[in-house]
């Protein structure tokens, strides 16, 4: 979509919602807009592989590079940004479990792997409690 005419997404949810339908509205890339059911997404994806298969969230590790991924990316699953994200992931930095990554791509999702050892013994630096 083009920002400079499109409606704002707080504008389209409202909209959305004036209708009858409820509705996560995220912007991408900023210029995909992604109109997600309210229980559908990424986030809701992984959680329920991770209730299917009996893993623990500290056992997944998640990668995104866009908007529609911070839902994923801030669950208590291991995240890794590429280095190649759109500007919407700025607001994860500095969240525990959320590692940006030096390089773009496949490579970045590697760095990741081996900033958190997942391989091996799993480690989380910078690892906090949330409250």
């Amino acid at each position: 979509m083009d920002t400079k005419v499109a409606p704002s997404t707080m504008q389209i949810k409202k909209h959305l919602r004036s209708a009858g339908l409820r509705a996560k509205v995220l912007l991408s890339l900023g210029m995909y807009l992604d109109i997600i059911p309210v229980r559908g997404g990424s986030e809701m994806t992984i959680r329920h592989l991770m209730w299917k298969w009996g893993f623990s969230a500290e056992h997944v590790l998640v990668a995104g590079d866009s908007g529609n991924d911070a839902g994923m990316l801030q669950g208590r699953s291991l995240g890794v940004v590429v280095a190649n994200y759109s500007p919407e992931l700025n607001r994860l930095r500095n969240h525990p479990r959320i590692y940006f990554a030096e390089h773009s791509h496949a490579r970045g999702i590697i760095e990741g792997i081996e900033y958190y050892n997942f391989l091996e013994n799993i480690v989380i630096p910078n690892d906090q409690i949330e409250s």
